[in-house]
């Protein structure tokens, strides 16, 4: 016998998706079987807004890491855009404007009056990289903090 489960996924969902299924006998919830694996759904690549926050000192910059660049460009189910600012100028950030493409992919100005506005224009935040990260101070770490506990569920690394 042989049963096919299937779900529709949103348009926005692109890449590689991970699954679970899981049976269990709602009389004994000790007999159950389960299988997970993962998809690949295509579709038009996502720009994600990438903002790595360098040790002041330096360390690996992945806008310039020839390494990391030809690896990013092997990526075809996302467009990565990563931006890279120095931790102890962080909080020295007021106001501005950056680029951002819209749902359609049209590019649009969008403006930020503080830093939490500006570290919520990114949707992932990477601090540091090879164990090589910089000291924030008070305002840009609660900043940062407020990005995490963002509810929208942007990724931290």
């Amino acid at each position: 016998m042989t049963y096919t489960v299937t779900r529709t996924m949103p348009d926005e969902y692109v890449g590689i998706i991970p699954w679970q299924l899981e049976v269990v006998k709602t009389t004994q919830s000790r007999v159950h079987a389960s299988e997970h694996n993962y998809t690949h759904i295509s579709g038009t690549a996502k720009t994600i807004y990438i903002l790595q926050i360098l040790d002041d000192g330096g360390g690996l910059n992945l806008t310039t890491n020839n390494t990391y660049r030809d690896l990013f460009d092997l990526v075809s189910d996302f467009d990565l855009n990563i931006s890279t600012r120095k931790a102890g100028t962080l909080s020295q950030i007021s106001s501005g404007n950056v680029t951002r493409k819209d749902e359609n992919g049209v590019n649009q100005t969008v403006h930020y009056s503080n830093l939490n506005e500006y570290l919520n224009t990114f949707d992932m935040l990477i601090l540091g990289f090879e164990d090589c990260y910089g000291e924030l101070d008070r305002a840009a770490a609660n900043a940062v903090v407020d990005f995490i506990n963002n509810p929208s569920g942007k990724a931290v690394l």
